[in-house]
C-alpha cells in the first residue's frame, strides 16, 4: 500500500515519512489501545534521503498491532486515519498491512508520539502554569475541529487518548477504533463506546444519539480535569451515580473553586449540559480561543513543554 500524501503542514510532513522495512529495530512497547497494541521502532535508514546529506536522525515510528479477532477494528481505525491525512494535533498514519497467509496479524504504521498520556502527566504535576494549560487546551479544541469539520466523531476522546509528540511541542489525539464517519450531518451514531467516565448521559440512555455532541461533554470532562485541580466532577454521567444525579435533578452547581478564570467556567458549564441539543458545539468552544497563545506549525506558546511535562 502506498504511503499517504499529507494534506497540512506539520510536524510529521517536516521529518518526512520514515523508509519502513522488515530489518527495522523494534524498541519497547508503548501502550495498549481498543483494537491492538502498540510497538516503537526505528528505522535502519534515515528517511530514505541521499547519501550526501551529511546528517539525518534515524526515524521513528509505531506499529499498532492486531489480531485477526481485531484486525476489523484496525482497518476502520486506519480508513478513519487515512481521511484525517495529516494535521498537527492528529496521530499521522502511514501505512496498513492486512492479515496474510504468512502472518495472523495485522498491522497499522503511524506516527511515533511519546508513551505517556496526559492523564499520567497532569497527575504527576505538583505545579503548573495555567497559560501553558490554556496552549494544551487550544490544542485539543483545534484537533476536534478538525475532525469535526470533516464529519468524524471520535467517540472516545479522553485524556489517556491525548500524547504528546516526540518533540513536546503538539498534542496529538491518538486513537480512533471507535470515531464514526457521517454520512449525512444529521446521521446519528449508535452504541455505547469507549471510557464511562468520559461517555455523555445520552450514551448511556439511548441506543442512537449525536456523536458531535457527545465529543463535546468528553472536552467538558478533559476541561474540567485540567483547570480544576486534576480531579473528575463524577464517576459517570448515569442514574446510578450520586454526584451526577444531584449536578443534573437537583441543578446544583459544578463544583469549580479551582478554576480561576469565567471564561472556562463558563465553557465547561456549556459543555457538561446534560441536553445535548443544548451542549456547546467546538465552533462556540474555539471561539473563547481565538486570543490564546498556543504552538503551532509556525509559533510557540513560549513555554517548555518538554520541561513541564517530560520529567
Amino acid at each position: 500500500m502506498t504511503n499517504l500524501t499529507a494534506t497540512t503542514t506539520n510536524t510529521t510532513t517536516t521529518r518526512g515519512i520514515p523508509k519502513i522495512s522488515k530489518f527495522d529495530k523494534k524498541l519497547s512497547f508503548l501502550g495498549k489501545g481498543i483494537s491492538g497494541y502498540v510497538q516503537l521502532y526505528q528505522t535502519r535508514n534515515p528517511l530514505g534521503l541521499s547519501k550526501t546529506r551529511v546528517s539525518c536522525t534515524p526515524t521513528l515510528y509505531a506499529v499498532k498491532v492486531a489480531l485477526d479477532k481485531d484486525s476489523d477494528e484496525l482497518l476502520h481505525e486506519y480508513c478513519i486515519l487515512k481521511e484525517l491525512g495529516c494535521h498537527q494535533n492528529i496521530i499521522t498514519v502511514y501505512k496498513y498491512e492486512p492479515l496474510s497467509f504468512s502472518s495472523s496479524k495485522a498491522k497499522l504504521y503511524m506516527e511515533a508520539a511519546r508513551s505517556e498520556n496526559l492523564h499520567t502527566m497532569l497527575k504527576d504535576m505538583l505545579n503548573h502554569n495555567e497559560q501553558e494549560l490554556y496552549c494544551i487546551w487550544k490544542q485539543i479544541v483545534n484537533g476536534v475541529q478538525y475532525l469535526h469539520e470533516l464529519d468524524i466523531c471520535h467517540r472516545d476522546l479522553k485524556l489517556e487518548n491525548l500524547v504528546f509528540d516526540l518533540d513536546f511541542k503538539f498534542i496529538k489525539i491518538i486513537d480512533f477504533a471507535t470515531a464514526h464517519k457521517l454520512k449525512t450531518k444529521d446521521e446519528l451514531s449508535v452504541g455505547l463506546v469507549g471510557s464511562k467516565k468520559y461517555a455523555a448521559p445520552e450514551t448511556f440512555a439511548s441506543l442512537k444519539y449525536d456523536g458531535k455532541a457527545a465529543d463535546m461533554w468528553a472536552l467538558g470532562i478533559i476541561c474540567y480535569y485540567i483547570f480544576n485541580g486534576r480531579r473528575f466532577p463524577w464517576s459517570m454521567a448515569h442514574h446510578s451515580d450520586v454526584d451526577y444525579m444531584e449536578y443534573k435533578e437537583l441543578g446544583t452547581l459544578l463544583p469549580m473553586e479551582q478554576v480561576n478564570s469565567d471564561k472556562v467556567k463558563h465553557v465547561i458549564s456549556n459543555l457538561l449540559l446534560p441536553d445535548q441539543l443544548e451542549r456547546y458545539s467546538i465552533y462556540k468552544v474555539y471561539k473563547f480561543l481565538i486570543e490564546v497563545k498556543s504552538c503551532t506549525c509556525d509559533t510557540t506558546c513560549g513555554f517548555d513543554h518538554q520541561q513541564t511535562f517530560g520529567k
